[in-house]
């Protein structure tokens, strides 16, 4: 399986719009509440590396859900943190 990281969000955007889980109604508290949700599962998951890893996944995939749920590009907004990152990561070399 090999596909683009914007296909797979959109693919996982239409198929939870599907089942009724994101519609126009749904506002940025309900995704909050899921993501409460899916920390818990994540603490609760401990220990077990595989469900774990899941559970992580599942957060982000909602996180990504309600970045575009809001009108974003949720890759082009990973794409600022990413260099945010980058440029943290070099000036801290510069301060070492």
């Amino acid at each position: 399986m090999k596909y683009k990281m914007d296909q797979l969000i959109n693919r996982s955007y239409s198929a939870i719009k599907g089942r009724g889980l994101i519609t126009e109604d749904t506002i940025e508290s309900d995704f909050f509440l899921k993501m409460k949700e899916e920390l818990k599962e994540i603490a609760d998951s401990y220990g077990n590396e595989k469900h774990y890893v899941e559970e992580c996944i599942d957060l982000a995939t909602v996180c990504f859900m309600q970045v575009l749920h809001l009108g974003y590009n949720p890759i082009k907004e990973f794409e600022k943190v990413v260099l945010k990152n980058e440029k943290r990561a070099i000036n801290h070399k510069k301060y070492k």
